[in-house]
């Protein structure tokens, strides 16, 4: 009879279930991996659009304390000569305060505010430490942190421009002509060349069926591409760009739909010397005619963009909004039908 001493017990595993079990456990990473991936996505939205809610909110105290919305931007006229056609150059060197400048206060950055002197250029170097600071409330999780400064070089200073991820809209027309801001049919709740901001009366269409503020990409190298200056207005906003079709109607093959390009039919990105260093959906430099480059509705989340309404409501729409629809919602009297899926 066999001893019990004499049994022999295996106390680990075979080679077959060694693999077995990495095997398992590669199938369960490859199913989990993309739903932390989307996760983590979800929460990078949800961070961005808590953003935008907070600047909304200090858009609409703004608006409280002082009777209307922060103008797109301000122009310090030296001279006193100022002109429309003087102010339609985002160059122009006389360029202050932006919307975002503005409602700084309001978004516990007084002690910024209170460094500006809102009587001066943007690029002027007493505002050079504001004008370049990293706002977090101006960021989006989603976007990669940008680093570097745009540089403007004048006689009052470098303005060494810090970026963000938000703009005001600037109407639905062509941001940055006064013969477009003037006109119901492409004004919105902001601009800068006429130095503007609505008061919630103006906004005849709806406040929550009107753009307040939405997201843009941001270039990051020093040169001249501004997207996403949030202390100078050649960056701070966003246009749907709606052209006066001869015979007074609108044509619509150049609109700027979010992430798609803002001059071929296609929405395609066009390489252009403007973009470089900005990976993602890009802004092609110019039409071939010379136009300089609008900002689009551009975000890196996945099928869309964030918006705030001009209620304070945040919503996601879609890269595939329908023209008119965006269009609709870009103006403040336009007497459009605006019907975006919330």
């Amino acid at each position: 009879m066999e001893s019990p001493r004499s049994k022999r017990y295996s106390l680990g595993f075979t080679l077959v279930e060694l693999l077995v079990v990495i095997a398992i456990i590669g199938v369960l990473v490859g199913l989990l991996l993309p739903a932390v991936q989307q996760a983590r996505a979800a929460a990078r939205r949800s961070q961005c659009q808590n953003n935008l809610k907070q600047l909304g909110t200090a858009v609409l105290t703004y608006e409280s304390s002082h009777g209307q919305f922060p103008p797109g931007g301000i122009y310090n006229d030296t001279t006193g000569t100022a002109t429309d056609s003087t102010r339609q150059s985002g160059r122009a060197p006389d360029w202050g305060a932006t919307w975002m400048t503005m409602i700084l206060p309001f978004i516990d950055r007084q002690s910024l505010a209170d460094k500006y002197n809102f009587s001066l250029p943007a690029q002027h170097s007493d505002n050079e430490e504001v004008a370049g600071q990293v706002v977090e409330a101006f960021l989006c999780p989603s976007s990669p942190r940008p680093t570097a400064r745009q540089t403007h070089t004048g006689s009052e200073g470098t303005g060494p421009f810090a970026r963000g991820n938000y703009g005001a809209c600037f109407g639905a027309g062509r941001a940055w002509q006064a013969s477009y801001i003037d006109q119901n049919r492409f004004k919105s709740a902001f601009n800068a060349v006429k130095q503007y901001g609505a008061k919630l009366g103006d906004i005849a269409d709806g406040t929550n069926k009107t753009f307040m503020l939405g997201e843009v990409l941001n270039a990051h190298d020093s040169g001249d591409d501004g997207r996403g200056l949030w202390s100078h207005p050649a960056g701070c906003y966003f246009s749907i760009n709606v052209l006066e079709a001869s015979g007074g109607g609108l044509d619509y093959t150049r609109v700027m739909v979010p992430n798609g390009n803002a001059y071929d039919s296609n929405k395609r990105d066009e390489p252009a010397s403007c973009a470089n260093g900005l990976t993602g959906p890009q802004l092609s430099c110019n039409d071939g005619n010379g136009t300089p480059a609008r900002i689009a509705l551009r975000s890196n989340h996945e099928g869309g963009v964030n918006v705030v309404f001009c209620d304070g409501s945040v919503h996601f729409i879609g890269n595939s909004i329908d023209e008119r629809i965006l269009y609709g919602a870009a103006t403040i009297a336009g007497n459009e039908i605006v019907e975006i899926g919330r």
